[in-house]
């Protein structure tokens, strides 16, 4: 099967598990100051994550979005919901992808099962008339993961490191390039030609220069559109980037003996979802 091929038919997959989980015709927003808060729905919805098979089709969801939403970028057919802020409010004007926030709707509105069919459907019919895949990356480069993190946790680089052995998909640490002070533009770029941007917050990372290159990376990622997964140590109590919160659901680990092992067991199965 080509790799058009089978890109439609786990679009297709995708659309049937989306179809099954927003059930009720759209994603409940979460927030109960939403514009389009539904009391019911979002308990309707929660009782529904209590049974074990609608948890484990949420979880097979959101090892596919990343995928999706990759293709659907590349098809121009990625959903986004603008959210504007009342103008006696004020406040910044949010984009959410369609795609992000299927399984936790932390936007204003209801998410249109609709929209993301819509999204979905023109990007299998992108696919189907254009078998040629636009490519980000240079003739013969490896295909990689941005890794943004800080130097000084080798426990957690080395667990990054064991998480991508034998992975078609490399990981790409900054200090893998030669110079003192970190490029912006090149980093800029590096991200650019990422699959996605794995970000790493633990003590060393949230603080000083290492946290201010992180909120750049994480900028990088979002002008590009690249994928963003984040981990958070969980001893750690230092509040984190609101930014985070609007594009990434971050996971906790700790640094332990089965907590490392658990973290490259966690990196690995997010890396085979690209």
């Amino acid at each position: 099967m080509s790799a058009r091929k089978d890109d439609v038919e786990f679009l297709k997959k995708f659309r049937e598990k989306v179809d099954r989980y927003l059930f009720l015709g759209f994603a409940p927003p979460t927030d109960p100051h939403a514009h389009e808060y539904d009391p019911e729905a979002l308990r309707v919805m929660q009782e529904s994550l209590r049974k074990r098979d609608f948890q484990e089709l949420r979880r097979s969801l959101s090892e596919m979005i990343p995928r999706a939403k990759k293709l659907l970028i590349e098809c121009d057919a990625n959903p986004i919901l603008t959210q504007i802020p009342p103008p006696a409010v004020g406040g910044p004007v949010l984009n959410f992808s369609g795609l992000d926030i299927i399984t936790e709707n932390k936007s204003e509105f209801q998410l249109k099962k609709s929209m993301i069919f819509d999204a979905i459907d023109r990007a299998i019919g992108v696919l189907k008339a254009a078998p040629a895949r636009k490519d980000r990356v240079a003739p013969n480069q490896e295909s990689y993961v941005f890794i943004s993190h800080s130097s000084k946790d080798t426990t957690i680089m080395s667990a990054i490191r064991q998480a991508f052995d034998d992975l078609p998909l490399k990981a790409r640490f900054l200090e893998d390039k030669p110079g003192g002070v970190p490029p912006s533009r090149e980093i800029a770029q590096a991200v650019r030609e990422a699959e996605a941007l794995f970000v790493f917050f633990s003590y060393n990372s949230v603080s000083g220069d290492t946290r201010d290159w992180i909120l750049f990376e994480i900028g990088a990622a979002l002008a590009n559109d690249r994928p963003i997964f984040s981990w958070k140590q969980n001893s750690l109590v230092k509040e984190l980037p609101r930014l985070l919160e609007q594009v990434s659901r971050y996971r906790e680990f700790e640094i332990s003996g089965d907590g490392v092992i658990k973290l490259a067991g966690d990196i690995r199965s997010a890396a085979k979802s690209l």
